[in-house]
Parts: C-alpha cells; sequence; structure tokens
C-alpha cells in the first residue's frame, strides 16, 4: 500500500495538533503537592476531584488520538519495519514513531508522575460520567505501558530508528517530516531501552493489578452477603402476614453468613487476611 499525499498530509495535522495538545496536557499537570495532600487526608476536594478528572478526560481524548495516528501509518507499513522501502514509508515511520514517544511521554507523566498515590490511582479507576471517562482507565493505561508486546515493538522502532539515524536526519527539510525529525532527539529522552526498568514496572502493575482484584472481589462479596442475608421482615419470610410467629431473631444469620465468609476464605481470595475477627 502507497500512502497518497493528502494522507500523509491529514496525517502531519493529525501529529502536529496532538504534540501541541501533549505539551498542554505536560504543563498543565495536576499540582503535586495537592495530590499529595489528598492523600494525607484520604479524600480528595469536589473541586481538586473535578480539576483531575477533568485533567484525565483531556489526557485520555489525546492519547486515544496518537493511538489511532499509530494505527493509520502502520498500515501502509503492514506493522512492520521491514516494510519501509520509500520515501512515502519513511514518512509514515517518522510520524508513528513520534506519535508513539508522545505516548510513552503520556504514560510515564501519568504513572510516574500523577497518580503515584493509590488514591489518585483509584480515583481515576472510578471513572466519570460526567467526564465520559470510563471506569479502570488508569488501570488501562498501566497495563499498555507494561504490555509485553507493545514494549518489544517499541524496541524494535528504536533500534531501527538509530540504525538508520543517518536517514532520518536527512528528512530535515522533508514537506512532511521537517519539524518532526528536528523535534526527534527530545521527543526520544522519554524513552526507557532498560530491561531491568521495564521488569520493575511490569512488576508494579502485577502488584497493581492484584490490589485491583482485592478491591473488587471485597465488594462483590460484601454485596453478595447483603443481598443474600439482609434482615428479613416476617412478610419476606412467610406468605402470611398474619403468621407474626416467625420473627426475625429466629432466622440463623450468622450461621449462614459465615458459611458464605468460609466458602469465599477456601477459594484463595487475596482479602483473606483482613477478615478473620469474622469467625471469633
Amino acid at each position: 500500500m502507497v500512502p497518497t499525499n493528502e494522507f500523509l498530509t491529514g496525517c502531519r495535522r493529525a501529529v502536529s495538533a496532538l504534540s501541541t495538545a501533549a505539551d498542554e496536557i505536560a504543563a498543565n499537570a495536576p499540582d503535586a503537592r495537592i495530590l499529595a495532600e489528598a492523600g494525607d487526608r484520604g479524600v480528595f476536594s469536589p473541586e481538586d476531584e473535578s480539576a483531575l478528572l477533568s485533567w484525565f478526560a483531556r489526557f485520555l481524548t489525546v492519547r486515544s488520538g496518537l493511538w489511532e495516528v499509530v494505527g493509520d501509518v502502520s498500515a501502509p507499513l503492514d506493522g512492520s519495519v521491514d516494510r519501509v522501502v520509500g520515501t512515502d514509508h519513511w514518512r509514515c515511520f517518522v510520524l508513528g514513531y513520534t506519535a508513539a514517544c508522545l505516548i510513552v511521554r503520556l504514560d510515564r507523566l501519568l504513572l510516574e508522575e500523577v497518580a503515584r498515590d493509590p488514591l489518585t490511582q483509584r480515583k481515576l479507576n472510578e471513572g466519570s460520567q460526567v467526564h465520559r471517562i470510563p471506569r479502570k482507565q488508569y488501570t488501562a493505561v498501566f497495563e499498555s505501558f507494561t504490555d509485553p508486546g507493545k514494549a518489544r515493538a517499541m524496541e524494535v522502532a528504536m533500534q531501527f530508528a538509530a540504525r538508520n539515524r543517518v536517514t532520518v536526519e536527512g528528512m530535515k527539510d522533508d514537506r512532511i517530516v521537517d519539524s518532526f525529525v528536528v523535534d526527534l532527539p527530545e521527543r526520544e529522552v522519554v524513552l526507557e531501552p532498560s530491561r531491568r526498568r521495564y521488569v520493575s514496572l511490569l512488576v508494579n502493575y502485577l502488584l497493581h493489578a492484584f490490589r485491583r482484584r482485592g478491591a473488587s472481589a471485597r465488594h462483590r462479596g460484601t454485596a453478595r452477603i447483603w443481598r443474600d442475608y439482609r434482615p428479613r421482615t416476617a412478610a419476606d419470610v412467610w406468605p402470611s402476614v398474619g403468621s407474626a410467629a416467625c420473627s426475625i431473631s429466629s432466622m440463623p444469620r450468622r450461621e449462614k453468613c459465615s458459611g458464605v465468609m468460609r466458602r469465599l476464605l477456601s477459594s484463595d481470595n487475596c482479602f483473606a487476611d483482613v477478615i478473620p475477627e469474622c469467625f471469633p
């Protein structure tokens, strides 16, 4: 597939606009002091929460646009740098590589600077209908950033760019990618070639996922117990309201709750160590 001039011009405009937007996202990132104070309190003020979610909504919009560009310019190359054989293909590579660098920059900004505190991570994962943020978006970004396949693809692109640095720098006067080639050294600063660093991030993600599964399991378990073993009235238990002899005190709720909790514990739930007091 040979990219058309119209296609390349459109991608250039998109990357240019998204690059400016990414710079604004970084410049207007939530204040670390405010986030730390909220973490110490254990709760965000309404104003700080609204500001955080508004910023995160813009973050997700720009990030999504960058991923769309990566997908678009990868199509003429069939997703492989081995297909870079002509000028237009080189243009696609520079545009996609620039977009990928911007994605890494945004992801590291979120994961390493903004959402360092568990409270902020939970708040971002809650989502917001007002801001049109789906649930679990913080986890989605962390999972994407530590995805082995994506990490490998980024490593291949970095190695390809390094091997062909002379060719890439020779496109500084190209009508499509001139400014992107000039800015590329600055954009590449955020890339992390260290395998040890990647393993550290992967471990952090696994710990995060483990904690979130534990929180979800606790929530589901509590909701189920409340639904199935809530206090019942005589009308709930006996079809005839006149059968007042059946009282709530006669319901073996404690035994039923204990049985459910024991079954939960026996299924290797990660919150098994936090509720032993349920069984005096």
